[in-house]
């Protein structure tokens, strides 16, 4: 499977596909009978791409893409303030206070 951008860091791997206007993008029930759910992406270059969630992390998915405005700053900086957003939902109150000593200014 070919991806338009591959990058590892922190022991993790992200490919990222491009999905454009022409091409689809659905998401409902995995199959019949379970409980998981599937979001089906078509990319540019024609691969299909299945990503399979249970059902509290559908939800999850589901409250993000309700709760964040719509992304219309694509630039790498764009990237990153997402991706620092996406990891501050998940870091305990610790992790948040260190982030926010090397950014600088008055803590809460």
């Amino acid at each position: 499977m070919s991806a338009d951008r591959t990058r590892a860091g922190r022991g993790l791997e992200t490919r990222t596909f491009r999905v454009g206007p022409e091409r689809t993008v659905a998401y409902g029930p995995a199959a019949s009978g379970r409980e998981e759910w599937a979001l089906r992406f078509t990319a540019d270059s024609g691969e299909r791409v299945a990503v399979r969630l249970d059902e509290d992390a559908m939800y999850a998915l589901w409250t993000e893409v309700h709760n964040v405005p719509w992304p219309r700053d694509e630039t790498e900086r764009g990237d990153l303030r997402r991706e620092v957003a996406a990891r501050a939902e998940r870091a305990d109150a610790e992790t948040l206070r260190q982030v926010l000593d090397v950014l600088g200014g008055d803590q809460l």
